[in-house]
């Protein structure tokens, strides 16, 4: 299967959560890719010294936190499955630490529909990169 590919764009000024409008299956992973474009008041971010952690809260209350690699002027992660293992609203958080120790972040959710072919989906858990 060719791997998808979802864009997301974030704004470390902004506060509130948006909804990416995006959905997942329970289950799916590997081959599916975020691409996260990250801006400060509409301009690229400038993330030089750092690499952000990518952190989901599933609706479970369970989360995962990811790394993910820098790509033009883009963070790709690639979804590992555990992120998509409970049906529900799900919250990303990108964090970036600076030496200084200042954390600044964009959010945005997705949700993820139940598998309808598996009857017991299986149990989510926490899962650290």
């Amino acid at each position: 299967m060719a791997n998808q590919y979802y864009d997301v764009r974030v704004d470390v000024a902004k506060s509130d959560v948006f909804d990416s409008g995006l959905r997942f299956t329970q289950g799916d992973s590997k081959v599916i890719f975020l691409r996260i474009a990250v801006m400060n008041n509409g301009a690229k971010f400038d993330a030089s010294n750092t690499t952000p952690s990518v952190n989901f809260v599933k609706p479970d209350g369970t989360y995962v936190v990811g790394t993910t690699v820098e790509s033009d002027d883009v963070w790709v992660y690639q979804f590992v499955g555990n992120e998509l293992q409970a049906a529900g609203k799900v919250l990303c958080d990108i964090k970036f630490t600076y030496s200084s120790g200042r954390i600044s972040s964009g959010k945005f959710a997705f949700f993820v529909e139940k598998d309808t072919t598996i009857p017991g989906a299986a149990a989510s858990q926490n899962y650290i990169d």
